[in-house]
């Protein structure tokens, strides 16, 4: 899988320039990266402690010395003219960022989406322009995406190397706080690969925390939401992971699904009927539920609930745009 990555990397690199830098966080894996690196030209590998993505992030933005950065994770690919249409916007015009498209592809329930801009100079975005790229899911990531590494060091921009969920989009909100200017390239350049383990559906203590603090960077931004970007279970959301509620030492039998569509976050509805009765109840609940869909029986209502979610998605098999 990360030899399918750095593949993809390699020959999306324009006219085969650049630096590639694999940052071994001492995760449970075994992978011979610095073998691979002896092989490969403009490779190099650091070795460190585990200590979460962002400090991985962090490090790798400590030994780049180039002009320009993006991130990749390990069991994602990039397609072969995103990095040459991106820089080439980047030298084009004087933005800091550039936003490419992302085609998420359930793997197991052979479902895929696009989120995707046209091609386009924002300078600093205005208010409503950062909501339009907002609701085309862009914000979301930080894998779709180069910084102009002169604005980061200039601006001490670096993720929050707490270990907290959301530090790709509180890095990007960081970003357009700090004055950044945004363009976009109408590629679909970043193939996210969801297997259902993401770091996002895990527990962490930190969520609570790092939801809060994205919030707190979207009403710095933005002002108050508006009524279409609030939702009706909001409130239910606060209650469950906020410190001090009654609830929040319960998060840990809660399988949360975080929508960044607005500012709304939600539980699915029989998951919400049965933490009304029972927060065991729903632990028992989840785990049925986990069961089954290990053994593929749910697959169907997967597909279902995705398509519920994001009517975009579409039928995909695999090499089939």
């Amino acid at each position: 899988m990360w030899r399918r990555c750095l593949d993809s990397v390699e020959a999306a690199l324009p006219g085969g320039e650049g630096e590639i830098c694999c940052v071994d966080d001492g995760d449970a894996g075994q992978w011979p990266l610095d073998e691979e690196a002896r092989a490969r030209r403009g490779v190099c590998v650091i070795h460190r402690r585990n200590a979460g993505l962002a400090v991985a992030r962090n490090t790798g933005l400590g030994r780049c010395r180039g002009e320009a950065v993006s991130f990749v994770d390990s069991d994602d690919e990039v397609t072969r003219e995103v990095y040459a249409r991106a820089v080439a916007q980047l030298e084009r015009t004087s933005a800091d960022i550039v936003l490419f498209g992302v085609k998420t592809i359930w793997v197991s329930e052979g479902l895929a989406k696009r989120d995707t801009l046209g091609d386009r100079d924002y300078g600093v975005p205005t208010v409503e322009e950062v909501r339009a790229i907002q609701k085309a899911r862009l914000l979301n990531y930080a894998c779709n995406k180069i910084y102009r590494v002169r604005f980061l060091d200039g601006n001490g921009l670096r993720f929050e190397p707490k270990g907290m969920p959301c530090e790709d989009i509180v890095f990007n909100l960081d970003c357009l706080l700090a004055g950044a200017r945004v363009a976009a390239v109408s590629v679909v350049g970043y193939l996210y690969y969801r297997t259902g383990g993401t770091l996002l559906s895990r527990y962490k203590p930190t969520l609570a925390a790092g939801l809060k603090m994205e919030r707190a960077r979207w009403a710095k931004l933005l002002g108050e939401p508006s009524q279409d970007e609030k939702d009706d279970s909001a409130a239910e959301w606060e209650n469950l992971w906020m410190p001090g509620s009654p609830l929040s030492w319960r998060g840990r039998v809660v399988w949360a699904r975080a929508r960044y569509g607005g500012l709304s976050c939600t539980l699915p509805r029989w998951q919400r009927a049965l933490l009304r009765v029972s927060p065991a109840l729903l632990a028992v609940g989840r785990g049925v539920f986990a069961c089954a869909r290990r053994h593929c029986y749910f697959r169907p209502i997967r597909r279902w609930h995705i398509r519920r979610l994001y009517p975009e998605a579409y039928e995909w098999r695999p090499g089939a745009e």
